[in-house]
């Protein structure tokens, strides 16, 4: 064996005391045990320990969970071990998303969610004259799966103890037309955020919470080329860019314009010096009191986030007389250096200005981090308001219009993939139901064929009702007869038609029975279509028509309320409304996580997972 070869083989890790790793080998190297890799003795994967076996039962679990059966009919040692580590996480794991959103697990018979589907349905039977096979009907089904389309978010991030997790949460649209959102899992992701390795990630969330994925659910992420790959590799026909991500990138490009970094890199230096020193503090304190200011500590940015830039410019402009008056004090002045000094009237006017240019973001920003989850169909309007604030005014410094050129040029090139699906979302708002942003008619018209385009893709119901004679005591008076020229009017004008099985009709009515008939002597069947007048794309066009002649709503209302009541005006429309609304403007959801779990960072993996979740 030469001198470059290496001599390895896998071996036992006589340290381990879980069970787990009867299903793992370490391996070992020229005489020396390699702790870096378990290598999974069922597929010869490696798995990253990461100082625990969360990651090996969460392999065993997602890879190898028909194992466990196996092992246990065998009846081995190793398999009793195996069975108890997987109930174990089994039992510990959430319930699973069809037991939230209702719609694929069985419910007891008794239970209320039971008997509310079961009244709901029975009333849709009953009073749209529909038979009881219909719940098992093709189209029937299909209709449920769309009631129960789901969006995913995700995003990632990295612990205090530099291990990486990866959130993915479900949004969707329940049948009160209420936005719901649930955490389906987070999960420690210690090899690199490829796009391959998420996209896997994505894949297996769907398979293990049995979602929908004909077609894979939408997907909001940042805007990393890493998330598009995955959300590509994923197959997902719809992916957003977060839009607060899309404006946080963009205003950090404003930021670096030079006279405007320069500016925030002086007013940095004060509030760091005062953030040092425990007597300009007091003084500021002090000072604050006797100009009659609030008595506010000073914020100071973090350069990863624009919007505390923003924090800090108008927390320091509060401020500025009270600052200003304390960097003259001699007592300061002594211990101060001599690069921080008082803004100028100019500085001043320039630090206004930048702030009056970011504020529309803030504004934006701060309403889509909103625990009221903004759908997808407000980014438009939006985009389309802040491109025209950006624009650039007469009165506008030379700082201030190259800052607001770099905020529009960035923001334009955005969404040019998603733009016409995304018009189509604002549409199925009714807030923004009059297509505001679009200038041109034809721009509309567009919109309008691509929403029928949509609903025509949507699947059709038709059904036949079966009206059985049950013999009963209490005989029903019987209904009076119809004249001839009556009948004969609704026969040939009505959308159903009726066969009497007593044959008292008139004589061309009259059917001949054969044995098949005989057998259903006693049944009405009626054949029932939506309309027998109208084509589909008839009825489409017609249904589209009516959702854009109700009046429009103000943008302070809720528009899934709005649904809610004026589902039954257009049911084409609001199908279609239930399904797009319920993807998110932003990824906030998976973020927000990050945030409530900061306390847990320095705690085990599987602690995070399960505190997160």
């Amino acid at each position: 064996m030469s001198g470059n070869e290496k001599e390895s083989s896998l071996v036992k890790n006589d340290k381990a005391k879980a069970s787990i790793w009867d299903n793992f080998r370490l391996k070992k190297e020229n005489g020396k045990v390699l702790h870096n890799f378990a290598i999974c003795v069922h597929c010869n994967e490696p798995v990253k320990p990461a100082g625990g076996t969360s990651n090996l039962s969460s392999h065993m679990r997602r890879h190898h969970g028909h194992l466990r059966a196996e092992q246990a009919v065998q009846g081995s040692s190793v398999s009793s071990k195996i069975s108890s580590e997987m109930e174990k996480t089994v039992k510990s794991t959430q319930p699973t998303l069809s037991l939230l959103m209702g719609c694929q697990t069985k419910y007891g018979s008794k239970s209320p969610r039971a008997l509310s589907i079961t009244n709901q349905i029975a009333r849709l039977i009953i009073k749209d004259l529909r038979p009881y096979s219909m719940v098992e009907g093709l189209e029937f089904v299909k209709l449920i799966k769309l009631l129960s389309q789901v969006a995913l978010t995700t995003d990632g991030w990295t612990s205090r103890s530099t291990e990486s997790y990866v959130t993915i949460t479900c949004v969707y649209i329940d049948n009160d037309w209420a936005l719901q959102n649930f955490i389906l899992q987070t999960r420690c992701l210690p090899e690199n955020h490829t796009g391959e390795n998420l996209a896997r990630v994505l894949k297996e969330a769907v398979e293990e919470w049995n979602l929908p994925n004909d077609p894979p659910p939408a997907v909001v992420s940042d805007n990393a080329s890493n998330m598009e790959k995955a959300a590509a590799l994923f197959e997902a026909e719809v992916h957003i860019g977060c839009y607060a991500h899309t404006l946080n990138l963009a205003a950090q490009k404003s930021l670096k314009v030079k006279q405007v970094s320069h500016i925030l890199a002086r007013m940095r230096r004060i509030v760091s010096f005062f953030h040092r020193s425990s007597i300009a503090a007091s003084k500021l304190k002090l000072q604050a009191e006797i100009l009659n200011l609030p008595a506010k500590k000073l914020i100071i940015d973090v350069q990863t986030r624009w919007n505390s830039a923003y924090d800090m410019l108008d927390r320091f402009l509060e401020m500025q007389c009270a600052v200003a008056s304390v960097l003259r004090m001699k007592e300061v002045a002594k211990f101060r250096d001599k690069e921080i000094n008082s803004f100028s009237d100019d500085d001043i006017s320039l630090a206004e200005q930048v702030m009056e240019c970011l504020k529309p973001l803030k504004t934006v920003t701060t309403s889509l981090c909103s625990e009221g989850m903004p759908t997808l169909s407000i980014i438009m309007p939006i985009h389309h308001t802040i491109l025209k604030m950006m624009e650039g005014k007469v009165d506008d410094s030379a700082p201030v219009k190259v800052m607001k050129n770099t905020i529009r040029e960035d923001l334009q090139n955005r969404y040019q993939k998603q733009k016409d699906f995304l018009k189509v979302a604002s549409f199925l708002d009714p807030r923004f139901k009059s297509l505001p942003f679009l200038e041109s008619e034809d721009e509309k018209e567009e919109v309008y064929s691509c929403v029928t385009e949509m609903l025509l893709k949507l699947p059709e119901m038709q059904g036949y009702v079966k009206v059985k004679k049950e013999p009963t005591d209490d005989a029903l008076p019987s209904l009076p007869q119809m004249n001839t020229e009556m009948n004969d009017s609704i026969a040939t004008q009505g959308d159903v038609q009726i066969m009497d099985s007593n044959n008292n009709g008139p004589e061309k009515k009259k059917l001949k029975k054969d044995n098949l008939a005989s057998l259903f002597s006693d049944v009405y069947v009626v054949s029932y279509t939506e309309s027998t007048e109208k084509t589909r794309h008839q009825k489409t066009n017609e249904n589209v028509e009516v959702y854009k002649s109700l009046a429009p709503i103000q943008f302070d209302c809720d528009p899934l309320l709005w649904w809610k009541v004026h589902e039954n005006k257009c049911p084409l429309v609001a199908r279609l409304a239930r399904s797009i609304l319920c993807i998110p403007a932003t990824s906030v959801a998976s973020e927000r996580v990050f945030f409530n779990s900061r306390g847990y960072c320095n705690c085990s993996t599987s602690i995070v997972e399960t505190l997160a979740c």
